[in-house]
């Protein structure tokens, strides 16, 4: 499935799926990554990570027994995500930077 707007500004109005999505436009991650980065279960990362999925928002690929999650390349607001992760402070999704000097 194709990314579109809509879709994607559904999906990324999640806090912890816009937070996963901003920690993925670093480098790809494992559900267990995410799920440990968000203070989540397994269970709540996968399933916020199938709804991304859904979505058009990320893709997978399968190494050995695990799934790694990336922004995938088809998705056209890929550069929207970009500037709302250059916008807030890295490791904080609810602070602006402007707010956090």
């Amino acid at each position: 499935m194709t990314c579109n707007i809509i879709q994607f500004l559904k999906v990324l109005s999640h806090p912890q799926r816009l937070c996963m999505t901003l920690d993925m436009l670093r480098r790809e991650r494992s559900v267990g990554e995410l799920a440990h980065s968000l203070g989540v279960s397994a269970s709540t990362a996968s399933q916020h990570l199938s709804r991304l999925r859904d979505s058009g928002v990320v893709t997978g690929t399968r190494r050995a027994q695990k799934i790694y999650y990336r922004i995938a390349d088809e998705c056209p607001v890929v550069e929207l995500v970009k500037v709302l992760s250059e916008l807030f402070v890295a490791n904080d999704c609810n602070t602006p930077r402007s707010l956090a000097s």
